[in-house]
């Protein structure tokens, strides 16, 4: 457990907000690899196992790679809003919104119409998106370490959303 978080886990999410668009095909080979370190590690069959993907990673307490991607999306997203990102990214990154009357559910950057999935799928938008549809209460935290730990607790989830086959889900 302690190599797969220390070496391997790391060189998987290496840049993950970058390439956070991927594919459903390839989001479901890297919660594989997740669930095959997993098996190891519980000294369980790689071939056989009739645990579910969600109690698998339940037991070994690893949130699934796909969530771990959406809080690191909602962390540079809470930094392009408290602007302590680094400098090249705040100066592409989109206005905020300060509405003068008061609205349900206003989000924080204000987002263009795409045109193209490459840019929806780009970084700083992704980021601006995910941030946007936090609850305003965890939107308006200001300190980092209170922040993770509020997104934490909401986005990380140990619920596999990978396609079923060849595995039992």
């Amino acid at each position: 457990m302690i190599f797969y978080l220390q070496y391997v886990r790391p060189l998987i999410e290496y840049s993950d907000v970058v390439w956070s668009g991927l594919s459903k095909t390839q989001s479901d080979r890297l919660e594989r690899l997740q669930r095959r370190a997993a098996r190891i590690t519980l000294g369980l069959s790689l071939f056989n196992s009739h645990l579910k993907h969600s109690e698998l990673l339940k037991k070994v307490k690893w949130p699934t790679l796909s969530s771990r991607r959406a809080l690191h999306l909602a962390v540079l997203g809470h930094k392009l809003h408290t602007k302590t990102a680094p400098l090249h990214l705040l100066e592409e990154s989109f206005k905020q919104r300060t509405p003068s009357y008061s609205l349900r559910h206003s989000p924080s950057f204000s987002l263009p119409h795409t045109h193209t999935l490459a840019y929806q799928h780009s970084p700083i938008y992704s980021a601006s998106e995910h941030f946007n549809a936090l609850p305003s209460a965890i939107r308006n935290i200001r300190t980092p370490a209170s922040f993770l730990r509020h997104t934490s607790q909401l986005l990380l989830t140990y619920q596999c959303t990978c396609s079923t086959y060849p595995y039992p889900h």
